[in-house]
């Protein structure tokens, strides 16, 4: 049997090999998923700026633009994971402020700050599962396979 290609391809039921991978594409590829992690955290301990996410992704994603294949398409998943997890980071710190500052208006400050406090902490848990997710995501990649992120919104297509 053949492909429209002409290629030959196995008889029915039988598994084609795996399409081997540059290693140049694995590296960028465990590189991206491992730092988008990483950095979430780091910049979430840093000034609560965890924007820091999106740029090993982002960069990725905008070199290998003009050459689709399997590292475009890992940046991309990469890149919508660390966008939808960074805008429910954000989107808690604006809440966790609006809060504080309602509260503290009306003299409540106790409740305020505790209602900060654990808006926060609900931050750091997303940011924690946001490095978890990753790392699973690099070590998947690294054996040479693709991840398709759970919970994300494909925005970046």
């Amino acid at each position: 049997m053949s492909d429209r290609d002409g290629r030959a391809r196995p008889a029915y039921g039988i598994a084609l090999p795996p399409r081997p991978l540059a290693a140049r594409d694995i590296r960028a590829a465990f590189t991206v998923h491992l730092a988008g992690g990483i950095l979430a955290v780091v910049g979430l301990a840093a000034n609560l700026v965890p924007l820091l996410a999106l740029v090993p992704s982002l960069v990725l994603f905008l070199a290998s633009r003009s050459e689709p294949g399997w590292r475009r398409s890992e940046a991309r998943e990469a890149l919508n994971f660390q966008i939808t997890w960074v805008a429910a980071m954000i989107l808690l710190q604006g809440v966790a402020f609006a809060l504080a500052l309602l509260l503290s208006a009306q003299g409540m400050h106790s409740l305020a700050l505790g209602f900060f406090a654990v808006l926060l902490m609900i931050q750091t848990v997303v940011a924690f599962f946001d490095l978890v997710v990753s790392i699973v995501a690099a070590v998947r990649t690294r054996r040479g396979g693709g991840f398709h992120y759970p919970l994300r919104l494909d925005l970046v297509k």
